[in-house]
């Protein structure tokens, strides 16, 4: 993918940061939580920059319209969509983070209760908030900044 993305425009800055994760990964393995991880504290890194905004997509998503003018203009440190049809619910596939101090101390945030969590679930709990899940009730809450 890495290749491709590079040959697809050759004005593009493109970076790879390798992690190591099975090439599969699925709902409630451990090994997708670690991959979670590794791109909640690459966004935070990113975001620590502070000169661009962020826009992440989901790679299996597909566009009926081209959506880049109707996100771009919509107002607010975050553009997310919901996770499904009449909910408030932020789905963690869709987002545009704008390099804010108030996306930079909900980030890092985030990154603090996610690591938090999965601390808790390598001392042998079954289970572990998601951190989509984290960051949903920091946004309801107001606590991220």
């Amino acid at each position: 993918a890495y290749d491709s993305i590079r040959q697809f425009d050759k004005k593009l800055h493109v970076a790879l940061e390798k992690h190591d994760s099975p090439k599969e990964l699925r709902h409630g393995q451990y090994e997708l939580h670690d991959f979670l991880r590794f791109r909640t504290n690459l966004i935070l890194k990113m975001l620590k920059r502070g000169s661009l905004p962020l826009w992440l997509t989901e790679a299996d998503a597909a566009w009926f319209w081209d959506p880049t003018e109707t996100v771009l203009s919509t107002d607010g440190d975050i553009v997310a969509m919901y996770d499904a049809k009449n909910t408030e619910r932020i789905h963690g596939g869709f987002l545009l983070l704008r390099p804010t101090i108030a996306t930079l101390n909900l980030w890092t945030k985030l990154s603090e209760e996610y690591e938090s969590a999965l601390s808790h679930k390598r001392q042998g709990d079954t289970s572990v908030e998601s951190e989509q899940s984290i960051l949903n009730k920091l946004v309801e809450s107001n606590e991220g900044g």
